[in-house]
């Protein structure tokens, strides 16, 4: 489902009109919603981020990057935290507007489990010996990043994107456009950039041209002062710029890892 049609789902689970919902956003008319649910309007992270408050859910599930509508950082006690996340996954089907009738519901399965046995019931996957947690962090999403023409580097910090603690990046931005589909990146992927003002000949990197963000390949050549931004699509040309140009260009970091639908 794509944004919109995550705002439109959530609000029907919760059985809110879209004039109510427009009346809790600060909308003068409920047109606005069906606007936006349509795809018609667009909406700023900052009004994700609110749609998101209003919902009772995470920015990150309405952007797609979760099927978990429940935010876990409002659950004071930690108690929808403590279920095994795939029992967790079943009973918010069920409860899908209502995070104590998840916890009731494990509470049941826990009394029904067979009373010589005290252990908290495991599902399978749970119980063997050569399994390991996976971890993740939390790495600031800063907006889009254009696979193509440049576009403005957005830097608002209101959404982050959860990634395994193996990805050492401090942020990351969404690829928009086609330049690097030779690379893997696609447009919509999220590229995880790691901070660095200097990125090896060769390598992908997020760059600033005049306060417009792009993605390329990066080739330097200090002896002729000859910077090269390679796109990885025949259909763009390298960006060159010489000389005096250099100083309008910022490295903001190494692009480390991607995160793609496209397979």
């Amino acid at each position: 489902m794509t944004l919109y049609e995550r705002i439109r789902h959530r609000r029907e689970q919760l059985g809110i009109s879209q004039g109510q919902l427009a009346e809790e956003l600060g909308y003068t008319n409920r047109s606005t919603i069906a606007k936006i649910e349509s795809g018609k309007n667009d909406i700023t992270q900052s009004k994700i981020v609110a749609f998101a408050h209003a919902l009772s859910t995470t920015p990150q599930y309405l952007m797609g990057w979760t099927d978990d509508p429940y935010d876990y950082d409002n659950d004071p006690n930690g108690v929808l935290a403590s279920i095994p996340s795939n029992v967790r996954k079943e009973l918010t089907k069920l409860h899908p507007d209502d995070p104590e009738a998840v916890w009731h519901a494990w509470e049941a399965i826990i009394n029904d489990h067979d009373a010589g046995d005290t252990s908290t019931p495991t599902p399978p996957e749970y119980r063997y010996d050569n399994i390991f947690p996976i971890t993740t962090k939390r790495v600031p999403f800063l907006g889009s990043i254009a696979c193509g023409e440049p576009v403005f580097a957005n830097e608002e910090h209101e959404l982050y994107v959860e990634v395994g603690t193996n990805v050492h990046a401090d942020f990351c931005l969404q690829a928009a456009g086609d330049s690097m589909i030779g690379a893997r990146i696609h447009d919509g992927d999220i590229v995880f950039i790691r901070k660095q003002d200097m990125v090896d000949n060769g390598e992908i990197a997020a760059v600033i041209i005049e306060d417009e963000a792009t993605l390329k390949r990066v080739n330097y050549y200090p002896d002729k002062n000859l910077l090269i931004l390679h796109a990885e699509n025949p259909s763009y040309k390298d960006l060159i710029y010489t000389d005096a140009e250099l100083d309008q260009i910022v490295i903001l970091g190494k692009a480390v890892a991607f995160q793609s639908d496209v397979r």
